[in-house]
């Protein structure tokens, strides 16, 4: 190993690696983490952003088979603080046609529940014209947090979308949220 003095200098980048030492592992075993994970301790440590991708198998029964996010969390409950969405490519000018807004919640279908929603227009750019869509972001809506929920991912209106057959690709839903306990 080099002297330390040997190793230029740089502005680290939220995405380059440290060096750290797991003292929850047996062993203390030497492992890696972001800048930005670091950062995210230091700076608002019950705060987490998660990006999930969605595949168009799973946007085209959207309604009838929500997709889990997080799962259920016992005695806690979820807070959304922000949700965007991006699509992740398809066939250009060929989209989905929803007839329910995306809804991420305990709840996809129920109006009580605490929520972001993502309006049909919105919905319907899925699988369109690739990466052009994004982030659009989601409206967080006031209502009750579900105790021991987790988060699911549908439709307004539990209905899945149409597609005219060529409509194809993928959405990445990035959420950042608070565990509440």
């Amino acid at each position: 190993m080099a002297i330390i003095n040997s190793y230029p200098t740089i502005t680290p980048k939220s995405g380059d690696l440290v060096l750290i030492t797991d003292t929850s592992t047996e062993g203390n075993p030497t492992k890696t983490a972001t800048i930005a994970s670091i950062n995210a301790i230091a700076t608002a440590p019950d705060v987490i952003t998660t990006k999930v991708s969605i595949t168009d198998a799973q946007i085209q029964t959207l309604g009838t088979s929500n997709i889990e996010i997080i799962p259920s969390q016992s005695g806690q409950a979820i807070q959304i603080i922000a949700a965007a969405i991006t699509t992740t490519g398809g066939v250009f000018g060929e989209n989905y046609t929803f007839t329910g807004n995306g809804v991420l919640s305990t709840d996809p279908g129920s109006a009580a529940w605490h929520k972001a929603t993502f309006p049909i227009s919105t919905m319907n750019e899925i699988g369109g014209s690739g990466p052009t869509l994004g982030p659009t972001g989601g409206e967080t809506v006031e209502g009750s947090m579900r105790i021991g929920g987790g988060l699911r991912f549908g439709t307004s209106d539990d209905a899945n979308p149409t597609n005219s057959g060529t409509a194809n690709g993928g959405c990445d839903l990035y959420i950042t949220y608070k565990i509440l306990s």
